[in-house]
């Protein structure tokens, strides 16, 4: 009974790990709809449409990071 909370690595699994976002390497996994057309379209307005979501998906995040270890 004790097993049934832990995972295939042996550490205990909390339910705030659900809303967690994914990440692919450290990147949002939501970029992978800008990628993807920008891979089968490779012109420059795709390029400036993927650098532009790679910025509006870093921003915020990089800004609720900054905001959680600020002191005060």
């Amino acid at each position: 009974m004790a097993d049934e909370r832990y995972n295939i690595f042996r550490s205990t699994v909390h339910w705030r790990y659900a809303m967690a976002r994914p990440h692919l390497m450290f990147f949002d996994a939501r970029l992978i709809f800008f990628i993807v057309p920008f891979i089968f379209h490779i012109r420059w307005w795709t390029f400036a449409v993927l650098v532009f979501a790679i910025a509006g998906f870093t921003v915020p995040a990089i800004s609720t990071i900054r905001s959680r270890t600020s002191c005060g």
